[in-house]
């Protein structure tokens, strides 16, 4: 399962996409946080998630 993860390039290739996916997800969860926090509103809140692509 793991047998692509023996070549160094993979590895790099797939380690930075890992970086990139957490990045996204950290910036998605900073944004609803955001907007929750100046709003106070769970409608905006519900707005801002519901357009996320």
């Amino acid at each position: 399962m793991f047998a692509a993860l023996r070549v160094r390039d993979y590895r790099i290739y797939w380690s930075t996409g890992l970086v990139s996916n957490i990045g996204s997800a950290m910036q998605g969860v900073a944004l609803d946080w955001f907007v929750l926090t100046l709003t106070h509103s769970g409608t905006a809140l519900g707005w801002v998630v519901g357009s996320a692509p």
